[in-house]
Order: C-alpha cells, then structure tokens, then sequence
C-alpha cells in the first residue's frame, strides 16, 4: 500500500515507476520493482540516520565539504 502512495506522491519513485511501465513492464512488475526501492530508501535512510534526499543519486545535489 505504500508503494501505490509513493508512485503518486514520491517524485523519486514515480519517475521510476513511470520508466518501468514505459519501458513495457506490466504493471505489477513496476509496482514490485518499486516497493523494493522504497524498501531499500527506507534501509538505507535508517541506517544512515540521515533525512531523504531525493537529489542524492541524480548528483544535483551540492557536496558539502567535510572538515
């Protein structure tokens, strides 16, 4: 259930999943293919401990010097 809210709401997964049903995936296949995405955001953001950044994998983001 959350993947069918990310796909509308979360710019990140849905251009994901738009590209998959683009690409001619079936639509299961793209929503599972996105739960898996969220599944692995959500891991990721728990572990970090950090807040989502949905420019991290575009490199539009800004790198912030670590002193």
């Amino acid at each position: 259930m959350a993947t069918l809210s990310a796909v509308q709401h979360n710019p990140v997964i849905a251009a994901f999943y738009q590209r998959l049903c683009a690409a001619g995936k079936p639509r299961k296949v793209a929503l599972c293919a996105a739960a898996h995405k969220l599944v692995r955001i959500a891991w990721a953001v728990a572990n970090k401990q950090e807040d989502f950044d949905p420019a991290y994998a575009t490199g539009s983001r800004q790198e912030v010097a670590v002193r």
